[in-house]
């Protein structure tokens, strides 16, 4: 679409690293600490359970994956925090509408191949699944979005969307556990404690960036 129309007003290609440091340390650590805190709360409820870890080897697995899912992110966030979520801004609509409808953009986007995102779905049925992979993409699309609008780049959203696929990754896969029938709860990618603490996190950037504006 940029292409197509020549415009590249709006893209945010400039990282602007120096100005935004502390931006792009919150994007760095912003979805590990709400995967973490969602993990500690299921166990509190007893639905997930952590076991057997292994720091050096879970680091050396985070470390790996991270300039490949580095790569996917650039892809995924040039067309949501690079085009959608700017155009979307520009029409002066309410910010969490335009939220919604890069959500829904967004997590339809991954239908096609769904079952294969096998650390965030697994076995659950889809009936149940989808709703909440949906409520994922919108609470991330607030923390992303914030994140993105604060800077006015897209760089620290993929920063954000690609340590948050390299550490939940083998956190999930190797090192979590999660009571069966609690899928909804305990998931650290899609349970309902992620999407509500992403969503808070999300929530009160906005309202500070609010406060700065008045």
């Amino acid at each position: 679409m940029r292409a197509a129309t020549r415009d590249w007003s709006d893209l945010g290609i400039k990282p602007a690293i120096k100005k935004n440091i502390f931006w792009y340390a919150i994007s760095f650590l912003a979805l590990p600490v709400v995967m973490v805190l969602a993990l500690l709360i299921g166990a509190l409820f007893s639905v997930s359970s952590f076991t057997d870890f292994a720091f050096g080897k879970f680091l050396q697995t985070t470390l790996a994956a991270l300039p490949i899912f580095f790569i996917f992110a650039i892809f995924e966030e040039v067309g949501w925090r690079g085009y959608l979520a700017p155009k979307l801004a520009s029409l002066k609509i309410n910010r969490y509408l335009g939220y919604a409808i890069t959500a829904v953009v967004w997590a339809s986007w991954h239908l096609p191949y769904i079952r294969e995102l096998t650390w965030v779905y697994s076995s659950e049925d889809l009936v149940t699944f989808l709703p909440r992979f949906y409520l994922t993409c919108f609470a991330l699309s607030i923390l992303l979005g914030e994140i993105r609008g604060i800077t006015a780049t897209f760089w620290t959203a993929a920063l954000m969307h690609a340590v948050g696929n390299s550490f939940g990754h083998p956190l999930f896969a190797d090192y979590v556990a999660i009571m069966a029938g609690k899928e909804y709860l305990g998931n650290i990618g899609n349970g309902l404690f992620m999407i509500v603490l992403a969503g808070l996190f999300g929530a009160a950037i906005h309202w500070w960036r609010s406060k700065r504006m008045v």
